[in-house]
């Protein structure tokens, strides 16, 4: 059974989300009030995720260069959010405005995410952990 507004009722949020309880969330997203509970959820699970995760950037870039990298990612991510809603837009128009899909578009946006996270882990470990990373130093490109 797929969650489907009909004419005239206010639709739910269409933004897709990034945790990996999405396809829960797809499942049992049947109606607007289950849809709207797991969503809220969600959203308050995400942010607490946020503010755990908020440092990674100054602990992963190297230091004199720390502004140079977090523009960069600012902008990818800002590229991402512009180019990904109305994907997302355009598939709930394709399938008949069916909400609870946006779960499932989550969760594999949370697979994805979750596989950077175990390379860079990686990487991570190999530069000397939480006690001693040093992080890489650009290559110098001046001859």
């Amino acid at each position: 059974m797929c969650l489907k507004i009909k004419e005239g009722e206010y639709p739910p949020p269409e933004q897709p989300t990034d945790e990996s309880r999405g396809v829960v969330g797809g499942i049992f997203a049947t109606h607007i009030k289950s849809f709207s509970i797991i969503f809220v959820c969600e959203g308050v699970s995400i942010m607490a995720l946020n503010t755990l995760i908020a440092s990674y950037g100054q602990r992963l870039y190297p230091k004199a260069l720390f502004a140079q990298f977090n523009s960069a990612t600012l902008m990818m991510q800002g590229l991402g959010c512009v180019l990904l809603a109305p994907l997302v837009g355009k598939y709930l128009d394709l399938t008949g405005n069916h909400y609870n899909h946006v779960f499932f578009i989550g969760s594999a946006i949370a697979l994805a995410g979750l596989i950077s996270l175990f390379v860079v882990y990686r990487y991570f470990l190999q530069l000397g952990g939480d006690g001693n990373y040093q992080a890489p130093a650009p290559r110098d490109t001046n001859p």
